[in-house]
């Protein structure tokens, strides 16, 4: 194709997949870029060479070919997510934090765009609204036990004492080895002058100390790891990092969750050829050609006692 049509941008786009699915990437942006220079305002393949930086880590890249994707259709939230991946390593906050609130906008629901935001206002100090992101994380995942955690922190360093215990207590409950989370419930009870509780965390604390010095130490067993979470991994002391999705597979960006919201010619419909020609009982009348004939069909028309059958052209109109 590309030897006969080499001004054919969509065969470009086309070889770029099939190395996609072949995992060579190099090849494959090569490709997209070939079709690019051809057709600058193909979204699928801006959007797709923007995956590509993304996962090559090329910050300053992914930010700009994903940003052409939005350009051209501004209402897919997951280019927002992944774009604020790009500028949060180019410590573009502000816009990183732009690209969250976007993504919100026009996907309510986003797990990841309010997660991250959580974490990016945490990190600047927005502790009140980090909390407010961080209570729509928990509603949504009851037991997505390192949100909880984030929340206990945050409401510890806002002053609410009792919140913060409670979720300490949450994390404690899961896991009864987090030693972190022992201490800091510790700390909190010891706000509260409830020193005999303080002081049994304590022990706890310096229980395990001792264990881990004559070399017992307990470990969380696998099934433990499988019932916490579903979309990253469980480790609590990688409770600050951004999150990115479990599937790594690109899927296609919808602008809207609900098919009936937004502008009718958006929505996304099967698309079936017409047959050219189909049996009718009505005469078809056709501008500009003669009345399609079929043998088998007139053959019928002479034995049937019946009404007639006629065949009828559909028009296909470009």
């Amino acid at each position: 194709m590309i030897t006969k049509w080499k001004n054919f941008a969509n065969a470009y786009s086309l070889r770029a997949e099939v190395y996609l699915h072949q995992k060579d990437t190099t090849a494959a942006a090569n490709s997209l870029d070939e079709s690019l220079k051809l057709d600058p305002y193909d979204y699928d393949a801006w959007r797709t060479r923007g995956l590509i930086s993304l996962g090559r880590q090329q910050w300053r890249e992914a930010d700009g070919f994903i940003g052409k994707a939005i350009h051209l259709r501004p209402k897919i939230a997951e280019n927002y997510v992944n774009r604020a991946l790009a500028r949060l390593n180019c410590n573009n906050l502000r816009g990183a934090m732009e690209d969250y609130d976007n993504a919100i906008v026009y996907d309510p629901n986003n797990f990841l765009a309010h997660y991250n935001r959580a974490l990016l206002r945490m990190n600047l100090g927005d502790d009140n609204r980090a909390i407010t992101d961080f209570d729509f994380i928990i509603k949504m995942e009851p037991k997505n036990f390192i949100a909880i955690y984030n929340r206990a922190i945050l409401n510890d360093r806002t002053g609410q004492i009792r919140a913060a215990i409670r979720d300490y207590s949450k994390v404690i409950e899961q896991f009864p080895n987090f030693w972190t989370g022992l201490a800091q419930r510790a700390r909190c009870y010891r706000k509260l002058g409830m020193t005999a509780k303080a002081e049994l965390d304590e022990f706890r604390i310096f229980k395990a100390q001792m264990n881990k010095h004559i070399g017992i130490q307990p470990r969380w067993s696998k099934n433990k790891r499988k019932e916490m979470r579903k979309r990253s991994e469980i480790d609590l002391n990688k409770y600050n990092q951004i999150v990115i999705a479990d599937d790594d597979t690109p899927s296609e960006g919808h602008e809207y969750k609900s098919e009936y919201r937004g502008k009718v010619q958006n929505r996304s419909v099967e698309i079936a050829f017409l047959p050219m020609y189909q049996m009718s009982y009505l005469h078809q009348v056709t501008v500009g050609a003669d009345r399609a004939f079929d043998k088998d069909i007139e053959e019928l028309n002479r034995l049937s006692k019946s009404e007639k059958q006629y065949t009828s052209v559909v028009v296909l109109l470009k």
